[in-house]
């Protein structure tokens, strides 16, 4: 979510791909409203395929937030093989996100637009002499790999003005 992408994966927050959504006129500070969600919604690419990411301090503004229509944004889980719902996707609490209010404490994203490459497979080491006295074998695994979001910049549409990214982040409210 986070990395620089200099000997670590690139998050998607360092990404020139995400879309900023700002808060609404008159929003108080460290709140999430219905509008917020819907806006974050229409600006992500396929919004079918996204998942809510979310810190674990904005629940109780998703439970509280409304849509215009006064449909609750937020449905807690059903069971314990079902995950919490924002607008009809999943959304996942993740304590690796900013804290309420700050930008990119939650995130709308499309998981299928990040690449992950290996380019060094596998690598299993094996050796019977590192703890040889306390008749024990060490084993040694290693792989290389990068991931970055695919896209580098938000799309512009055929038809429309609101440019659209599978990386969508709610702007600070403060």
């Amino acid at each position: 979510l986070n990395g620089t992408g200099v000997g670590e994966f690139l998050g998607i927050n360092k990404s020139d791909a995400v879309i900023e959504i700002a808060k609404e006129n008159g929003q108080t500070a460290s709140t999430i409203l219905g509008g917020n969600l819907v806006s974050m919604a229409k600006r992500c690419w396929h919004y079918d395929d996204a998942i809510w990411i979310a810190n674990p301090d904005t629940m109780p503004q998703l439970l509280a937030a409304a849509s215009s229509t006064n449909i609750p944004a937020l449905r807690p889980a059903r069971n314990e093989d079902t995950a919490y719902e924002c607008l009809a996707r999943p959304i996942f609490f993740n304590e690796h996100l900013e804290t309420l209010g700050t930008a990119g404490d939650i995130l709308l994203i499309n998981a299928a637009e990040y690449v992950e490459g290996i380019y060094k497979p596998l690598n299993t080491v094996e050796s019977i002499h590192v703890r040889f006295i306390h008749d024990e074998r060490a084993f040694r695994f290693s792989v290389r790999n990068a991931g970055a979001p695919w896209w580098s910049s938000p799309l512009t549409p055929k038809n429309g003005n609101a440019t659209l990214s599978p990386f969508v982040r709610l702007a600070t409210r403060a």
